[in-house]
């Protein structure tokens, strides 16, 4: 009987949605900040962002935004804005500076999950003259 438990259940140290009323959706984000460091004026870097369902119901992405909206950074779309439990989505973002000048912003990404509603990606760069 255990046996067909385990196989019924991979992953059987998460919640089971069946049996487990606080069985929640979760998210895990990677990398949890963004430096590009030094970028040239006119060039730029661009890094790769995968969200993660870690929880035991499917994650549902209701916004991806940057918060300073006049920072040299730009969000690509989303893949998925409904990733099922165990699996991931990815976003890129871009740094392109037009000036010399080190540059802050946030991402701001909204989900289901309850303990987390809010993520926040911070990211950086300095844009440096050729």
């Amino acid at each position: 009987m255990l046996l067909l438990l385990l196989l019924a259940c991979p992953g059987s140290d998460k919640a089971d949605t069946a049996t487990d009323p606080v069985c929640t959706p979760a998210v895990d984000v990677s990398p949890t900040e963004l430096d590009f460091g030094e970028v040239e004026v006119g060039a730029s870097s661009t890094r790769s962002v995968t969200v993660t369902s870690s929880g035991c119901e499917a994650l549902e992405i209701h916004g991806l935004d940057l918060v300073a909206a006049d920072a040299p950074f730009h969000i690509s779309a989303i893949g998925a804005v409904l990733i099922p439990p165990g699996s991931s989505t990815t976003f890129s973002v871009t740094f392109r500076p037009a000036t010399a000048t080190d540059t802050t912003a946030d991402i701001l990404l909204s989900t289901n999950d309850p303990e987390h509603p809010e993520t926040t990606l911070p990211l950086e760069g300095t844009g440096v003259a050729r």
